[in-house]
Order: structure tokens, then C-alpha cells, then sequence
């Protein structure tokens, strides 16, 4: 008798996996706050999340999206400033 070789197909049907998403967060257009606080058109980040919601439907990404910008490009941003008005959202895994 042979052992039964499950896919990965099979593997995910019957499992609960976790599915992960891949984001890309990037700047609408210019927008300048002040001081560190200069939002160019074209600034981006990617950022993975456990949800297949666009982290800009959620506050409870807010702070990781703030601190990714933050760090990428020595910004001061806080999260009042994130959300459709200034950001894209793009899934891109």
C-alpha cells in the first residue's frame, strides 16, 4: 500500500492557512505639513499584512504604515495624515 501525496492545492483546501498579502502604499501627490513632514508624490512603501483588506481600510495599520514612511524617507508623519485622501493602496502579492 502506497502512502497518499498530497498537492499543495490539497494541503491548503484542508488546512487553515494564513493567507498573507503584499501592499504597496504610495503618496497621491505633494502635500507639506511642515517641518519633516513634506509628503512627495511617488514616495512609497510595501508592507506585507495577515489580512487581503487593503491596510488603508484598517486603522490598526496605521501606525506600521507611519513608521515604515517614517523610517524609509526621515519623515515625521503621524497617522492623522494617513488614508485615502493622500495615499494608493495597490496589491501586488
Amino acid at each position: 500500500m502506497q502512502p497518499k501525496h498530497f498537492s499543495i492545492i490539497d494541503y491548503l483546501t484542508t488546512k487553515k492557512v494564513k493567507t498573507m498579502a503584499l501592499w504597496k502604499i504610495s503618496a497621491k501627490s505633494d502635500k507639506n505639513w511642515g517641518a519633516k513632514k513634506n509628503l512627495v508624490k511617488g514616495m512609497f512603501i510595501e508592507m506585507s499584512t495577515a489580512s487581503t483588506t487593503p491596510p488603508l481600510n484598517l486603522t490598526k495599520y496605521y501606525e506600521d504604515i507611519v513608521r515604515a514612511f517614517n523610517v524609509k524617507y526621515s519623515t515625521d508623519f503621524d497617522k492623522s495624515k494617513i488614508g485615502h485622501s493622500y495615499f494608493v493602496c495597490e496589491k501586488i502579492g
